[in-house]
């Protein structure tokens, strides 16, 4: 009976990468003949769009803010929106660059965190949103390019296109950057985890999102 058992455990490795192939297909396969629904292909901005609160969470980012919080102010978007800047206790010039940034425009509102108490940027995530005055959220960080001027309304028209949608996951590719070795595994391993994660929402089975492109209703927060 002995000289049956290799017999067994190979079938049974075959029997269970089938199983396993099996499953994976049909999780990706969604992402692979995805269309969205409200995808255009004209720059056309719709009128009935959500009120809009972009929320960004920043620790000593004073250069990045200075090079792409402009383009998030300038955002074509019919609607009220606003854009809420956290200041998690920067110890740069982070705030000298958020007053000047709040002296040209109106639009943008600062929370200043003054200690560090918790590490990460859960805390000064939480408190953004509580300052943030609009029900739907936007989430970007400080050293993100949006991808253009419609960055923001083609996030929100997702919500219009399905009113019970509450999340809204995007991707946030990975620019050229540092040695070719190391930017090329960060490019892949960016596309590799969105593949993932947009998959397994498709199949109903959502489990994470990256903060640079997401966006939610306040009450998924609230809950």
């Amino acid at each position: 009976m002995l000289h049956y058992i290799p017999v067994f455990c190979f079938w049974l490795f075959v029997a269970a990468t089938l199983l396993q192939m099996a499953l994976w297909w049909g999780v990706f396969k969604r992402l692979a003949s995805f269309q969205a629904p409200c995808e255009k292909r004209n720059d056309e901005i719709p009128v009935d769009l959500p009120d809009a609160s972009v929320v960004v969470c920043a620790r000593n980012e004073a250069a990045n803010l200075r090079r792409y919080l402009p383009l998030i102010l300038a955002q074509e978007y019919r609607g009220d929106w606003e854009v809420v800047v956290v200041d998690d206790a920067s110890t740069d010039e982070t705030a000298i660059v958020l007053q000047e940034f709040c002296e040209k425009n109106e639009r943008l509102r600062v929370v200043r965190l003054n200690d560090k108490v918790f590490p990460g940027k859960k805390y000064a995530l939480s408190q953004g949103v509580a300052a943030a005055r609009f029900g739907h959220l936007f989430l970007t960080d400080a050293d993100c390019e949006p991808a253009s001027v419609h960055w923001l309304w083609r996030m929100a028209e997702t919500f219009m296109a399905k009113p019970e949608t509450e999340i809204v996951l995007g991707y946030g590719p990975v620019k050229a950057s540092g040695t070719k070795a190391i930017n090329a595994w960060n490019r892949f391993e960016t596309a590799h985890t969105a593949i993932q994660y947009f998959s397994f929402a498709l199949a109903g089975m959502p489990y994470m999102g990256v903060g640079r492109n997401l966006a939610w209703k306040r009450q998924v927060f609230d809950r």
